[in-house]
């Protein structure tokens, strides 16, 4: 799966909502097992509104939620802030003025960070889909280190990259 910038957004639109609907951590307080007593006869009969909890987020969204928090970490504070803002809906001009930039900038950064999370996500991709074997020492192409290898007509990828990517897929 190749990831464009509207997957990425949507993603993290959806773990901005997911995170608006985890339980709230604090100290639940001192509570009865039981029942409200009845005080009048309309309290008795549902005479008032109902209160209705929503659902807690499902597991997978969860662990969507984990992915995109991990993402974080490829992209520097600003660009962290105008995303996270922009996917709990926040309008541009709070954005611009926590950011003292603006809007043109802002709205600069926000693509910059959806760009640098799909370019490293398909680099992920496209890395998950290379075979264990097909890195060896034969043939070296030159880099700033001279550390790209592949062989067996492989795509040649930076040793790090390949390291990188074969190291989650044996962890996880």
């Amino acid at each position: 799966m190749m990831w464009t910038a509207t997957m990425v957004e949507e993603r993290l639109r959806e773990a901005a909502a997911t995170l608006r609907h985890l339980p709230a951590d604090r100290p639940r307080g001192f509570r009865s097992a039981m029942p409200a007593p009845v005080r009048s006869a309309q309290e008795a009969y549902g005479w008032h509104e109902t209160r209705v909890r929503p659902a807690p987020p499902s597991p997978g969204a969860v662990d969507r939620l984990d992915e995109v928090l991990g993402w974080m970490g490829w992209l520097d504070e600003d660009q962290i802030r105008v995303l996270w803002a922009r996917a709990n809906g926040v309008p541009w001009r709070p954005i611009c003025r926590r950011l003292g930039c603006g809007r043109t900038k802002a709205w600069q950064t926000w693509v910059a960070a959806l760009v640098v999370l799909k370019v490293r996500l398909n680099e992920i991709a496209i890395g998950a889909n290379l075979p264990l074997n097909s890195v060896n020492k034969t043939s070296t192409h030159g880099n700033h280190d001279g550390a790209m290898r592949a062989g067996n007509g492989a795509t040649a990828r930076p040793i790090a990259d390949v390291t990188r990517v074969t190291s989650r897929r044996l962890s996880g």
